[in-house]
This record gives structure tokens, C-alpha cells and sequence, in this order.
């Protein structure tokens, strides 16, 4: 099952943010190159700048969960990185201000635990789905799953 991920304000703010800054900078570079004919490389770097100022709002913003294979794969626009089901530990509703709800996910890695807030549009259902894909998990207060000791 696929999750949309809800970014936090503070996120899509930054995500923007560096676009706009992006293509501010691309284009002051682009107008210096042209007006100075032997500053091409001024010319090259704000063309790039601004043909990848959109990459920081699609790897932040274009975010979505996958529950699937006994992964839980998280793809962030052209990127994707998965955490094996059997390594989670514990699952858990949270949500530290008003209108950030998501999850915590306390998993294994490398012999070491690690904990990664996700905000998935619905969370509530997420932990169901959660919990009906690792059956090892189990509930043991409202909106916490944990593996069986």
C-alpha cells in the first residue's frame, strides 16, 4: 500500500526557499557571463543552477511511503531507500505540535537503533497497515506498536 507523505511547513518552506535562491543566483550569473564575454563559466554555472533548482522541492516535497515485499520503502522524488520490516522495532503515533501528526519508526541498522519521524497524509492507517504487514508487532497502547520481547 502507498502513503503520501504531509510535509511539515517548515519543510516546504525550506524547499522553496533553496529553489527560489536557485534560480535567483542561476540568473545573476547567466546576466554576468552575458555581459562579460570571457566570464563563460559564470554563464555555465547559472544555467546549471538553474536547470536543477527544482530538484530540492522533489526530493523534499514529492515523498511517499510504500508498504510492500516486507519493506517499508520511502521514496523521495528520484530517490528510494527501504527498511526491512523484520528490523523495526517500534512504531508509534506522534505528534509534537499541533497539525504535525506522524510516526516514529525505531528500527535496526548496523547494530544500532535508529529512530526516523515519517508523515504519512493518514497515520492512523499507516499503523494499521503497519501492523498487518509485520504481524510480530503488536499493539500495546493506542497508536504504538512494538516487537514482542
Amino acid at each position: 500500500m502507498v502513503f503520501p507523505h504531509r510535509p511539515p511547513a517548515t519543510i516546504r518552506f525550506a524547499a522553496y526557499s533553496v529553489a527560489v535562491v536557485n534560480l535567483a543566483i542561476g540568473v545573476g550569473l547567466v546576466m554576468m557571463g552575458v555581459q562579460s564575454p570571457r566570464a563563460t563559466g559564470l554563464q555555465f554555472g547559472g544555467l546549471v543552477l538553474i536547470a536543477t533548482c527544482w530538484l530540492p522541492p522533489w526530493i523534499l516535497l514529492a515523498v511517499r511511503y510504500e508498504l510492500a515485499g516486507g519493506e517499508l520503502r520511502i521514496h523521495h522524488g528520484p530517490l528510494t531507500r527501504a527498511i526491512a520490516l523484520d528490523t523495526i522495532d517500534e512504531v508509534r503515533a506522534s505528534s509534537p505540535l499541533p497539525g504535525l501528526e506522524g510516526v516514529i519508526v525505531s528500527y535496526r541498522k548496523k547494530g544500532r537503533r535508529v529512530r526516523e519521524p515519517f508523515y504519512p497524509g493518514d497515520p492512523a492507517s499507516f499503523l494499521r497497515e503497519v501492523q498487518e504487514s509485520a504481524p510480530f508487532l503488536s499493539a500495546i497502547d493506542h497508536g504504538t506498536l512494538r516487537r514482542a520481547t
